[in-house]
This record gives C-alpha cells, sequence and structure tokens, in this order.
C-alpha cells in the first residue's frame, strides 16, 4: 500500500500530476486506487471539470472529497488542489453517493445488514452535508453490533439551523459558507453540496485504525439541561436561559463575539466512560443555544478548560499508539476549532504524526464525524486520526517529540496557559483535602 500526494495550481500542473500518477508502476499494478480531491477557493463548477479530469485520466480509480474548510481570508489565498492518492496491494474501496433526501436512519439499518454478510468491510469514511442530526442517526443505526469497525469522517454543512435563521444573532456556519472559506461541497462519483458520501475499506487483510483526541478538562459541576425546542436547541440549562451559563462562569455576553469567546470552553456530554464535546455554532435573541447534534431535556453537561501543553500531550500519546500500529497511511481530520485554540503551534498535532508517515493527508470539515466502540457521533473540537495499513505492522522508530525543541528554550507562557495550571493545580489539591 502507497499514498502519495501532488498539488497543483494550474490546469498543466494538474495535467502533470495525473499524467505521472497513470504512468507510474503504484497505479497500474494496483488491486484499488482512491483518489482524494481536495480543493481550495474553487468553486462547485471548477471542482466538477477536476472531478471530470481524475476521472479521464485515471480511468481505475475511485474519488472522494471535498472543498477544504479553512478560516481565512479568501483574498489572501490562491485556488489550488491537492491530490491524495491511495494505492492497495490486495485491497479496494468502494464509493456511493446518496442524494440530501435520504431517509439517514433507514439507511444505516441497510449498512448495518450489510456489515453483518461483508466480513471484509472493515472501515468506513462518511463525509456529509445536510442534518446533523440524521448523520448522529445514520452513524448509529449503521454501527450498531459493529462496534469493532470504524466510521469516520467530516460533516460539511448542517441544513438543521436554515429554518432558525430569521432570529439568529449570528449563524457562523452560514457566514463561513458566505464568505469565509468560499462555496462547501461534497465529491464523490459527482459533486454535489448536500448528501452524503461513503468509503467502503474492503480486504481480508486490511488494518484500520481510528481515534477521536480531544484533550481538554472538566471543569466545576453539571449542568442539566431543563428545556430544549428541538433536537439541537437548548433554550435552559440549569433553569436558566442558555446562554447564561457563559455569562455566570466566563462573563461572556452574547453578542457578535460570542462563539470566538466560548470556543475555547467546549461543554461536554458525557457518553459512557467518555466525553462527547459540544460547541454551539449559534445563538438567538432569546438566548437559545443551536448545537450541530443530539441533545434532550434532562442530558447533563460540563464545561471544560484546556491548555496547549495538556492538548499537545494528549494528541502526543495518541500520536505514538498510531505509530506501534504501524500505519502505512495517515489521516488527520482536525476541527478548525483546535486551530484557533492551538494558533501558530496548530502544525505541532500534524508534525507528531508526520513522525512516522511521509505525507499524512490532512483536512476537515465543519464538524468531525465518528463512531467507533461505542462512541461517538457529531463532534467539536477533535482530531480524527485515521490509520491504515495491509498485513503485519512495520513499526517506525521512536522519535522525540516535535514539541520537545521549542518548548526546552526560553519562552513567553500564554495567559490562558498559565491559568490552565493553575486551575489544574488547585482542583488537584482539593481534591485531595476532600
Amino acid at each position: 500500500m502507497k499514498q502519495r500526494t501532488y498539488k497543483a495550481e494550474t490546469a498543466e500542473e494538474l495535467s502533470a500530476a495525473l499524467s505521472g500518477i497513470a504512468a507510474s508502476g503504484e497505479y497500474r499494478e494496483a488491486s484499488g486506487v482512491l483518489v482524494r480531491i481536495l480543493t481550495d477557493l474553487l468553486s462547485q463548477d471548477e471542482a466538477s471539470e477536476v472531478l471530470q479530469k481524475v476521472k479521464a485520466a485515471l480511468p481505475r480509480a475511485k474519488t472522494v472529497g471535498l472543498s477544504v474548510v479553512e478560516y481565512r481570508d479568501p483574498k489572501a489565498g490562491k485556488k489550488n488542489i491537492r491530490l491524495s492518492v491511495m494505492t492497495f496491494s490486495r485491497s479496494d474501496v468502494e464509493v456511493r453517493e446518496y442524494g440530501p433526501e435520504e431517509n439517514l436512519a433507514a439507511l444505516g439499518a441497510k449498512i448495518k445488514a450489510e456489515l453483518d454478510a461483508r466480513p471484509e468491510i472493515k472501515g468506513v469514511e462518511v463525509y456529509h452535508g445536510g442534518s446533523t442530526v440524521g448523520i448522529e442517526a445514520f452513524l448509529a443505526a449503521a454501527s450498531e453490533g459493529h462496534e469493532n469497525i470504524p466510521f469516520f469522517g467530516a460533516e460539511m454543512q448542517t441544513t438543521d439551523f436554515a429554518k432558525y435563521d430569521r432570529r439568529a444573532c449570528r449563524n457562523f456556519f452560514k457566514e463561513m459558507a458566505e464568505g469565509a472559506i468560499g462555496e462547501l461541497f461534497l465529491i464523490g462519483d459527482t459533486v454535489r453540496e448536500l448528501g452524503l458520501t461513503l468509503v467502503f475499506y474492503l480486504g481480508d487483510d486490511l488494518h484500520i485504525k481510528a481515534d477521536a483526541v480531544f484533550g481538554w478538562k472538566t471543569l466545576g459541576r453539571e449542568l442539566v439541561v431543563t428545556e430544549t425546542e428541538d433536537d439541537f436547541v437548548v433554550a435552559r440549562i440549569n433553569d436558566m436561559p442558555a446562554t447564561e451559563i457563559y455569562h455566570k462562569y466566563l462573563q461572556v455576553l452574547p453578542d457578535e463575539y460570542f462563539l470566538f469567546n466560548i470556543c475555547e470552553f467546549p461543554l461536554v456530554l458525557k457518553q459512557g466512560d467518555r466525553l462527547l464535546p459540544r460547541v454551539p455554532p449559534m445563538h438567538d435573541e432569546q438566548r437559545r443555544l443551536y448545537f450541530t447534534g443530539r441533545l434532550k431535556k434532562g442530558d447533563r453537561l460540563r464545561l471544560t478548560y484546556g491548555n496547549s501543553s495538556d492538548i499537545f500531550f494528549n494528541t502526543w500519546e495518541a500520536s505514538e499508539t498510531m505509530r506501534l500500529f504501524g500505519p502505512e497511511y495517515v489521516h488527520l481530520i482536525p476541527c478548525a476549532n483546535r486551530g484557533l485554540f492551538l494558533k501558530e503551534q496548530a502544525h505541532y498535532e500534524t508534525d507528531m504524526y508526520a513522525r512516522f508517515v511521509k505525507e499524512p493527508i490532512v483536512f476537515g470539515g465543519s464538524a468531525e464525524l465518528y463512531r467507533f466502540e461505542g462512541y461517538g457521533g457529531v463532534l467539536n473540537s477533535t482530531l480524527i486520526a485515521v490509520g491504515v495499513r495491509e498485513g503485519e505492522a512495520k513499526v517506525a522508530p521512536p522519535t522525540g517529540c516535535p514539541l520537545q525543541a521549542a518548548s526546552s528554550q526560553a519562552h513567553f507562557v500564554p495567559l490562558a496557559d498559565r491559568l490552565a495550571a493553575f486551575v489544574d493545580v488547585a482542583a488537584q489539591e482539593l481534591a485531595d483535602e476532600t
């Protein structure tokens, strides 16, 4: 199994990349080929032209992809395309598309039945644009009885909020789609704004490891959802208007900077012995919160806090377990919120995986999709790390942490990290005394 990445900013560069792939022995001799098409600042029509060129040049390849979600001024970037090519020695993939009208819960039940009959399916990659409540229902139904098969991917955009736009103070996802990152779409056999694309990984000797890496810590008392208006709209928490929780504990007002002021403190819902992160990208004048994922009356939430040191350490431990898995390919799906939090140091998370895989492919959407070992749904503030290999593990030798050299030098410690370290120690001392 091999993975290679190509980047093109012009039609000529794209043609040269496709010619090189088509002529390579890896492509011609592969048992299966998957080409990921990642477009940056391209329109949906332009992406469709790229897809047709890929299909014409690489008829043996299956295709999947999406428009890159990146927070920056579109005028500051150049249109570009990345092609990530996976070639298998004795495995294969199947790619399927479903329209936005698909009943996702019913489809999940069908996929579950298929998994019952096809033990060669080792993992399912998922890209979606539509109802986040619906895609959570799909993930739960499809994975039932197959908790050992990882489902992983990204949510490009949610349609759940559309009917409430008229009363929203600020819909962050809508703003992103209208200007911050350009058009959002999915790529499979076609290019579409909404719908579902699935990639089935097939092979008797194929192995997949998928991790959901968080890193924030809980703080304070449990908060009870006491009133909801929809599957994803929370009106009151602890019998207070929902946004008041952030004002009470963080002195954050529900104004135009609301999301930026709360994104460092994700709410979490306990799922088994793990935490399911929830960050509301929309609120309204009645101080309701809108979430990408289901919340119901009686759910118990907690605020979390983090500092970069703890988050990086958590990622380092996850990267070490991935190294021992011996992947030949690594795919990272980071939440944009991690980039907002870690700022210029965010690249260290990728660097930790690049120690043992030359070209990890990195891209995400507006939220992370994950279901494995009974945990998951639509996640926020999470790094999804997926490793794939054929055959026995070939474990790369251990190396030092990429952060080690930087952290050993004298440097300014951000106030947020100092406060988080203080809270850590103080909370532990209080726990030791009780």
